[in-house]
């Protein structure tokens, strides 16, 4: 009979087991996908940063390919690079005029 009581006591006190593993059933049914979800959506872009910064790296050698750095010596003994540009490169970075513009006037000051 004590068993029975204890039981009974038991079943009143703490509830039965049965609710117990619902809320865990519950809990694996939301958590599970929701965890599924983030990790795709960041595996994908792990693999959109990492095509990214390969294009990035081609690109970056693509351009020191064309144009690849001569260097000098400096006086303190340090290598200085030296990149040679085209014309058309120079016009364009706005480090010398178009040919055929003539030059701006120069002040009065002068």
């Amino acid at each position: 009979m004590s068993d029975e009581t204890s039981e009974q006591a038991g079943e009143q006190a703490g509830g039965s087991k049965r609710p117990r593993r619902l809320g865990l059933w519950i809990r694996i049914a939301i958590y599970v996908p929701l965890l599924g979800f983030f990790g795709w959506q960041a595996v994908a872009k792990f693999q959109r940063e990492g095509e990214a910064a390969d294009d990035r790296f081609r690109a970056a050698v693509e351009q020191w390919v064309e144009h690849p750095p001569k260097t000098i010596m400096m006086p303190n003994g340090e290598a200085m690079p030296v990149l040679e540009l085209s014309e058309d490169e120079a016009v364009e970075m706005g480090l010398i005029d178009k040919p055929g513009e003539d030059p701006p006037p120069a002040s009065p000051d002068e």
